[in-house]
């Protein structure tokens, strides 16, 4: 990515088909992890190995979701995920990805902010700083909306700090969603592209 190959107009549809495979693999590191920590508090913790898991996960999907460059596992057995959970984790993963994969890919998927930068830059920088003057007065009143609808607004506590903080966070997230996905409708548009 960061060597300008995906920047040629032919080449950001290959971007695009591989974002939803680093989503998937993304996606699986998290229920791998569920699983380690299960099967952890079932007795067997000192038989876990999360890593193992993780692999017969990403092993046993490698063809269901276009993981190829995951190479085959021969002791999957010994990381005690089963068929039934292989099946869960792609509905899960599937799941995921139809819900979160487009935010995913205009907030959170480093490679396509890099290609936007270089592809679209005048765009990019427009989008950099619209999200800078978003996290001034746009940021505080939509902290405060979310306070006033909890019932926090006007008053202070350590309640109302854990609050800011975490509701901070997801207020931040929403703004980066609708500024940066507004640049990535922009680019998949002007590049004849859909999700």
């Amino acid at each position: 990515m960061e060597n300008g190959v995906y920047d040629d107009r032919a080449r950001p549809p290959d971007l695009i088909d591989l974002g939803p495979v680093m989503f998937r693999v993304d996606a699986l590191e998290g229920t791998a992890r569920e699983k380690a920590h299960s099967l952890g508090s079932v007795g067997r913790a000192e038989n876990i190995d999360t890593i193992e898991v993780y692999v017969a996960y990403q092993n046993k999907l490698r063809e269901r979701l276009g993981l190829q460059h995951v190479a085959p596992m021969r002791f999957f057995e010994v990381s005690g995920v089963t068929e039934a959970d292989v099946d869960s984790a792609e509905i899960t993963v599937r799941s995921k990805e139809a819900a979160e994969f487009a935010d995913y890919l205009a907030t959170d998927w480093q490679p396509w902010d890099d290609v936007v930068s270089r592809i679209a830059p005048d765009d990019h920088a427009a989008m950099q700083d619209q999200l800078i003057d978003a996290m001034g007065e746009e940021f505080d009143n939509r902290l405060e909306q979310q306070l006033g609808d909890r019932g926090l607004s006007g008053t202070e506590s350590d309640l109302v700090e854990d609050a800011k903080r975490e509701l901070g966070a997801e207020v931040r997230k929403e703004i980066a969603r609708e500024i940066k996905g507004a640049l990535r409708d922009r680019v998949l548009n002007d590049h004849g592209l859909r999700l």
